[in-house]
């Protein structure tokens, strides 16, 4: 309930807030039409988004929200939140793991889930918690059911989270199917924390948005920028050194292999209750629970938690001092998202201290014609931050990036009737064939831990819990010594893998004949 300038949260658990309002905010809640939010992390952006979303609802005699995400470890997060906002009924979720967030739930029996992942595979709950690729494949015809989907698209708001997060081929395919959205006229509202004017640009080039910008937040100074010329590795008795002060820290490097090789080298120094590891190349079980456990960190000091840029939009946690290496300048901002956040001056307490990177990976490799992470280096300086200057940034780094549209639009026309199937448009619930939202570049997997096999394989609806993505040329390199398919499990076979694997490290592979385990996956 929105009324002069407060918004009532109408909680799940019953307990209510009223909330005072940024003027960014309420802008928001006035909005009639598809517009572009430009907020820092931490302020409010989701309770903004939802604000102009109901108004829209209201004006346009839409029904539903569908809130797409990068990624499922982000989508999970915001059915938690959302849940709490509008109440668990009216809040569904779907990815291709969703299911399992139902299986936990002991009051829910099996003819249940399957009649309510329906209801969530076609949006047809008034709330919708989905991923970008999910949303476009319901444009394309990308399955069975997307018919459906499409008609409560038609009733819907959209709202685009993060989107300048994406690669630039799926940018790309977000970019035709707002073109779509325009001719069918369905409202939708694209959010960031750091938004490149290049983005604004090729948005306005599809239709004309309302611009709602957090001008103070975007002015406040929560962390001072400090470049070091040194690997990170060279960093550690600093980390330490801090830690003993009761100091809260977080590390962001940009392979797993360099995130498990600190973690090692911290193991002897930091008691394991205080130290924790995180990227993405868990099981969906070992990584649902480490989330919990350092979302469980509020409060607590001191601690250290090392990562991949899977914190960057996956966790909702704040730290005194980041240590990270460098990467595209957008994701300094993204990760300075998890520095003293929400808060409004540095109090010359709160550092980001950025290390020079061994490559360039996964960001940037020989090929690319564009280094986007030396042109980073160029620009960023050594400087109290402000989000107003991470923009400035952004925009000097990608001022030549030129978008062209993919081939979005001519499947959708092709798909309206008859057209494609969906085994034309799409391979499995993660690649893509005629319609390949994500690219091929770095090629993954699923694979089962044998450790895990052996306890789960009679329990066929608990296997994908245990499914790792891995890069799939460690299948062609280890082949038949570490790799082998299961029996027929309700017409399937899993590849199981014998490498050695713990939910505290992932994969404890020492040496993987030179190449980076870590360079595909983050």
């Amino acid at each position: 309930l929105f009324c002069s300038g407060k918004i009532s949260m109408f909680r799940s658990d019953g307990k209510n807030k009223i909330l005072d309002l940024y003027e960014f905010q309420r802008a928001l809640a006035k909005i009639e039409d598809s517009a572009i939010i430009s907020a820092p992390c931490g302020r409010g952006k989701t309770e903004g988004a939802l604000l102009g979303a109901l108004n829209i609802i209201k004006l346009k005699n839409k029904n539903k929200i569908i809130f797409a995400l990068p990624t499922q470890i982000t989508s999970n997060a915001m059915y938690k939140r959302l849940k709490n906002i509008f109440g668990s009924n009216n809040v569904g979720i779907y990815h291709g793991m969703s299911r399992y967030l139902h299986y936990d739930a002991n009051d829910v029996g099996e003819e249940d889930i399957k009649s309510l992942i329906f209801d969530e595979k076609v949006f047809d709950k008034p709330v919708t918690i989905t991923t970008i690729d999910h949303l476009i494949y319901s444009l394309a015809h990308g399955y069975k059911q997307a018919d459906f989907a499409l008609g409560n698209i038609l009733n819907s708001v959209i709202i685009f989270d993060e989107i300048h997060y994406y690669e630039n081929h799926t940018l790309r395919y977000i970019l035709d199917s707002l073109r779509i959205l325009r001719e069918l006229k369905i409202p939708y509202i694209a959010m960031s924390g750091t938004l490149p004017s290049f983005i604004v640009g090729e948005l306005n080039k599809i239709q004309s948005h309302t611009l709602i910008e957090d001008i103070e937040g975007l002015s406040l100074k929560p962390f001072i920028i400090e470049k070091r010329p040194k690997s990170i590795f060279e960093g550690m008795d600093e980390i330490e050194k801090i830690y003993k002060k009761e100091t809260n820290q977080i590390i962001i490097v940009n392979t797993i292999r360099r995130a498990k090789d600190l973690y090692y080298l911290l193991k002897d120094a930091i008691p394991k209750d205080n130290l924790f590891l995180l990227h993405s190349q868990f099981t969906f079980k070992d990584r649902s629970k480490k989330e919990k456990e350092i979302n469980g960190l509020r409060g607590k000091r001191p601690w250290i938690l090392v990562s991949t840029q899977a914190i960057e939009i996956s966790v909702d946690i704040s730290c005194d001092i980041m240590h990270t290496e460098l990467a595209p300048v957008d994701a300094i901002g993204q990760r300075g998202g998890r520095l003293n956040r929400g808060g409004k001056n540095h109090n010359n307490e709160h550092f980001m201290y950025i290390y020079q990177p061994k490559d360039h990976l996964p960001y940037s490799t020989d090929s690319d014609k564009i280094d986007i992470v030396e042109k980073s280096n160029q620009v960023i300086e050594d400087s109290p931050i402000t989000y107003a200057i991470i923009k400035e940034w952004c925009d000097m780094v990608y001022s030549d990036i030129k978008l062209r549209p993919q081939n979005l639009v001519n499947v959708f026309m092709k798909c309206i009737l008859f057209g494609y199937s969906p085994k034309e448009i799409r391979y499995s619930e993660d690649e893509g064939n005629l319609v390949e939202v994500r690219t091929k570049r770095n090629i993954t997997i699923d694979v089962i831990p044998e450790i895990y096999w052996l306890c789960v394989k009679d329990n066929p609806k608990e296997l994908d819990k245990y499914k790792v993505k891995i890069p799939k040329w460690w299948y062609a390199h280890y082949g038949r010594d570490y790799f082998y398919l299961s029996e027929l499990i309700y017409n399937r076979k899993y590849i199981i893998t014998t490498l050695p694997y713990s939910p505290e490290i992932g994969f404890e592979i020492e040496d993987l004949n030179g190449r980076s385990d870590s360079c595909i996956m983050t």
